[in-house]
């Protein structure tokens, strides 16, 4: 087990010195971008950064010395794509706005029909009759149905 570490060890050294060595020169990757739709009934603000250093445990409390900043960040934005909401966002893709509004034909159908699955099944039909995820819809009505189901539950 320790001839193992050493070795991990040892490899983790050679990657770091291919990230930073001043004598190789450095790779350069793509600038990092993390987004989350969110498409959830409650109520949600339209944009929200969230820290992955806002879940991490207090070193204070694991018998760690406490550090000023983590040695790992991680940050996501989080826009609300419900109908009615970005919408200087979703109108940029077609394919989003109409899945927001396929979203929100099954809220309101459930809403009208108190019975999810007759709400997804009546919010399908409008969205193929309406040329609203028609060809993705008739191609995967029922993963669509599923994820829905899910999503509404």
């Amino acid at each position: 087990m320790l001839a193992g570490s050493h070795a991990l060890s040892g490899m983790c050294e050679s990657l770091f010195l291919i990230f930073y060595s001043t004598s190789i020169k450095k790779i350069s990757i793509p600038y990092p971008e993390f987004y989350v739709l969110y498409d959830g009934a409650d109520p949600y603000p339209d944009k929200e950064t969230l820290r992955l250093s806002d879940l991490f445990e207090n070193p204070k409390d694991l018998g760690l010395p406490e550090k000023s900043h983590p040695l790992l960040e991680l940050e996501v934005q989080v826009l609300n794509i419900n109908e009615g909401r970005n919408s200087e966002i979703i109108n940029r893709c077609k394919k989003l706005s109409e899945y927001s509004l396929f979203m929100a034909k099954v809220r309101e159908y459930k809403e009208k029909y108190d019975d999810l699955l007759k709400a997804i099944k009546e919010a399908l039909k409008y969205c193929m009759e309406h040329d609203i995820l028609k060809e993705y819809l008739e191609k995967h009505e029922t993963e669509a149905s599923d994820y829905a189901r899910v999503a509404c539950d």
